[in-house]
């Protein structure tokens, strides 16, 4: 090993002109540079610098050359000492048996420069330089144009490994694969929870919900998406992406997916490159000659065998490179970097899964201890299981990645499931769908699908099981997530709505989502409930258990009501000579509505409308028709409840006129006729045309109610007999058609 001490003076002033090159003999102390030994130093001046070069001076490639400013060279004279001037650097001590040193004399201000190089035997593996004084080490190898340290390796263009040995001594070893300096026999990434281990052992953590790059280079990409489980604070490896040109296969929970469609193993063998296989424990794909890919649920383990590594990107060939430069947009949810916490789970014992995790530490695996360090599995080992309980055979799954490494390099670790309290390798979920928001984990010892804690966060906390109620199209229906049904032990083919005997009133799961949807509506009404409250007629039903056979139930009693409303008409006046012959409300309630029409006719068939340019004159029979849109007939019927006429625009003011009461005619007004009242969504009455005395404007007011068909008609009796009271609306709401005669 050599060290090249170089201590200058500064030389002042800088001049074009050279001088010829002068060899000095060094026989006596030979000077090794980068690994080749110099008997010569050729001290050159060239255009304001002086050289001390060891293999020749050239002015267009100086070559192994110290240069210094100079301003014109005097004298220059060598020496050959048998000890080492250090007093220069506190930094230098060996034990070198010689030096060699220059004192050169600027010719023109008489400035000295001194220059001692000596074969060093101990490191000095920083440069520093002040005020003109410095050293610089220049000990090691040098090979196809690499520069090694001594006790160094470097990955040379030949693909073999260059070794610098501690007295630099140059050699190369044969590599497959080489990446910073080692050779790689065959290298491995292993992804499990969301640690991710590069080809050198190098651990980084994934903090989010997104997509990351294991392996990028062109036209190829391997990605892994993360995603929560029972946290919302952590993540775990989820699926694993393959995208070769236009073709991408998913590998996850579920199976195999090509361009976004379920596929099954002899599908895939014809595409080109690829070669799959599926056990009952994993998932495997071998692309190409570059990569074998093992995935079980939990862990992706990864064999690189052809691929040129320098080439490629990604964190399973750098785990330390920024994780926004390797995430993948394509294969990231909006809003997958949002942090979330979560509430401390009692379940966690760090001190036992560290004790678990050190396992792999004992004597059990230590036989593989040569062959694969175990350090990056115990450090993900115990970040994961200190922050995520231990459930679904995740605390297992790093003692099954290990362990299938040790398999790899024909290592044979006997009763390692027993001494590690892990059961047999199982492939978590490969035949169990689950949706976006659900993960697949265990209950029972059986596989299940859970909702994701992000997704469920939302249902939990205000203690709801789906989604609000949807009213529509004389219908109401609700979703109801499976996989919160799921956590209280419920299985959605117990549960169904009032009506037991119509399989249509149970509840019917949506393959894609996992939701169960319960709905009622007037083909199927599931034995819905009506009441009036306020001004509101509600059509209520239940979600229930089917009854329980055996003796005991582990599970709680389960109901759960929804319910629709329609809302009565509010009061509404609309000012207009007869010559708008109708009024239209639209009434709103929840997703539910409906038109109410008030409109006047010339004939009883109703084919002659009143029209503004229609004259009316008095004693002249009108016709009045009150109408509902968007009402389910054999549900609700409307109810007219009274008709008066005003003077003025308000329904409370004088004089006052009746025409109809209490779905009556006026018995005191012969003309009016009632026609089909609180039979269906549409009501008809007459009377003959009259004005106020002293006014020209006549204001009809109508109070519409809705009637639900629960027990009696709605129809009024008129006559001797009082009619039924309406009373499933006891805010009524009034519509109003006005005249000018």
């Amino acid at each position: 090993m050599l060290l090249l001490l170089m201590i200058v003076a500064a030389l002042s002033h800088m001049t074009e002109a050279a001088v010829t090159s002068k060899q000095h003999n060094i026989t006596a102390c030979p000077i090794t540079v980068y690994g080749i030994q110099h008997t010569t130093v050729y001290v050159s001046e060239y255009n304001g610098f002086l050289y001390f070069c060891f293999d020749g001076f050239k002015a267009s490639a100086p070559g192994d050359c110290l240069r210094t400013e100079s301003s014109g060279v005097g004298a220059v004279s060598l020496s050959l000492s048998d000890q080492v001037e250090s007093n220069f650097s506190s930094q230098l001590d060996g034990n070198s048996t010689c030096s060699v040193q220059f004192n050169i004399e600027d010719e023109s201000n008489g400035t000295k420069l001194y220059l001692e190089i000596s074969p060093e035997t101990s490191a000095v593996d920083s440069i520093q330089l002040s005020l003109g004084v410095g050293e610089m080490l220049l000990s090691g190898c040098r090979n196809q144009g690499v520069v090694l340290r001594r006790n160094s390796k470097a990955c040379l263009s030949n693909g073999s490994v260059g070794i610098c040995s501690e007295s630099s001594v140059f050699s190369s070893e044969p590599c497959s694969t080489c990446h910073k300096g080692e050779c790689l026999l065959e290298p491995w990434c292993s992804v499990t929870g969301f640690s991710i281990s590069d080809i050198t052992g190098v651990l980084t953590s994934i903090p989010d919900r997104c997509g990351y790059s294991l392996l990028s280079r062109d036209g190829l990409r391997l990605g892994a998406v993360f995603r929560d489980r029972r946290r919302t604070d952590v993540s775990l490896l989820d699926h694993i992406s393959l995208t070769v040109g236009a073709t991408h296969l998913y590998m996850g929970p579920g199976g195999y997916k090509l361009n976004g469609s379920a596929v099954n193993v002899s599908t895939l063998q014809m595409v080109e490159g690829l070669s799959v296989s599926r056990t009952s424990s994993e998932m495997s794909l071998t692309y190409s000659q570059e990569f074998d890919l093992h995935f079980n649920g939990h862990s992706a383990l990864i064999y690189f065998r052809g691929l040129d590594v320098s080439a490629a990107t990604g964190l399973c060939i750098d785990a330390s490179m920024e994780l926004n430069s390797a995430k993948l947009s394509e294969l990231s949810q909006d809003g997958c970097d949002t942090a979330h916490t979560d509430v401390e789970d009692p379940t966690i014992d760090c001190a036992t899964a560290t004790e678990h995790c050190n396992l792999l530490n004992g004597s059990v695996f230590a036989p593989c201890h040569a062959h694969v360090d175990p350090d990056p599995f115990i450090s993900s080992c115990t970040q994961t299981l200190c922050s995520y309980p231990s459930e679904d055979g995740l605390q297992c799954s790093f003692h099954h990645t290990y362990q299938a490494l040790c398999s790899r390099a024909n290592v044979t670790l006997s009763d390692w499931e027993t001494q590690s309290h892990c059961t047999d390798a199982h492939g978590l979920c490969q035949g169990t769908y689950c949706s976006e928001h659900e993960f697949c984990g265990i209950h029972l010892n059986k596989e299940m699908c859970f909702c994701r804690a992000v997704f469920a966060q939302k249902y939990r906390s205000n203690k709801m099981f789906g989604e609000p109620t949807e009213c529509r199209d004389n219908s109401a229906t609700l979703y109801l997530a499976k996989c919160l049904l799921n956590e209280k032990g419920i299985k959605e083919q117990d549960l169904l709505l009032n009506d037991a005997n119509d399989p249509q009133c149970r509840g019917i799961m949506q393959p894609e989502t996992h939701m169960i949807k319960f709905s009622f509506d007037s083909v199927h009404p599931c034995g819905t409930k009506f009441t009036s409250e306020n001004d509101m007629v509600i059509m209520s039903n239940t979600i229930q258990l089917m009854n329980q056979t055996g003796m005991v139930t582990r599970h709680d009693q389960f109901t759960l009501d929804f319910s629709c409303f329609y809302s009565q008409p509010k009061i509404r006046t609309v000012a207009l000579r007869i010559r708008d012959s109708s009024v239209v409300q639209q009434l709103v309630s929840g997703s539910w509505s409906y038109n109410l029409t008030m409109k006047s006719f010339l004939d009883s068939a109703h084919t002659r409308p009143v029209l503004p340019q229609t004259d009316l004159g008095l004693d002249q029979t009108v016709w009045v028709q009150l109408s509902a849109a968007g009402l389910n007939p054999s549900l609700v019927s409307i109810v007219v409840d009274s008709c008066w006429a005003t003077s003025h625009p308000q329904s409370n003011s004088t004089p006052k006129y009746d025409l109809v009461q209490q779905g009556c005619p006026n018995t005191k007004d012969p003309t009016v006729r009632v026609v089909g009242n609180g039979r269906g969504t549409s009501s008809v009455f007459f009377f003959n045309m009259f004005q106020f005395k002293g006014s020209s404007d006549i204001f009809l007011h109508c109070k519409v109610m809705l009637c639900t068909h629960k027990s009696a008609t709605c129809a009024p009796t008129c006559g001797s007999r009082r009619r039924r009271s309406i009373r499933d609306d006891p805010n009524p709401g009034l519509i109003t058609l006005s005249w000018s005669t």
